[in-house]
């Protein structure tokens, strides 16, 4: 199943947030979005750099049907995280995105703007580390 089966069937909130997202991730330079067949479908948002793939995750966004909210996986740091009003859930530690804040309908619908910044802030901090031509 992928990320676009997955989320068909979704709430209208989950529905409107990913849209958000692809607007914030369409509006930043060098980055874009790629899904994967992992957990049931992901949606990841990638900067190019230079790297054997030639791109980074910077975050990865699942939706969680059960729970009706999404896990949102960042590569940031505990220490980047301090200027968000967004809570880490320290249980869940994927080995390659370390942070993960699960979002239901009323984070969502409360902070939406914190959720979008948050992921500008994951894709900004590989800032330097630009890969020409993306």
């Amino acid at each position: 199943m992928t990320f676009e089966e997955r989320i068909k069937d979704a709430p209208y909130f989950a529905k409107k947030f990913i849209e958000q997202v692809k607007q914030k991730i369409n509006s930043l330079d060098n980055a874009w979005i790629g899904y994967t067949n992992t957990n049931g479908g992901d949606m990841r948002i990638r900067k190019g750099i230079d790297t054997k793939l030639g791109f980074v995750n910077v975050a990865t966004i699942s939706w969680q049907p059960i729970n009706n909210r999404f896990l949102l996986a960042t590569c940031l740091t505990l220490g980047d995280c301090q200027f968000s009003a967004l809570t880490v859930d320290y249980r869940v530690r994927p080995d390659s995105l370390p942070l993960v804040i699960f979002l239901d309908e009323t984070i969502i619908n409360q902070k939406t703007d914190n959720i979008l910044d948050y992921i500008k802030y994951a894709h900004k901090k590989h800032e330097n580390k630009k890969l020409s031509g993306k």
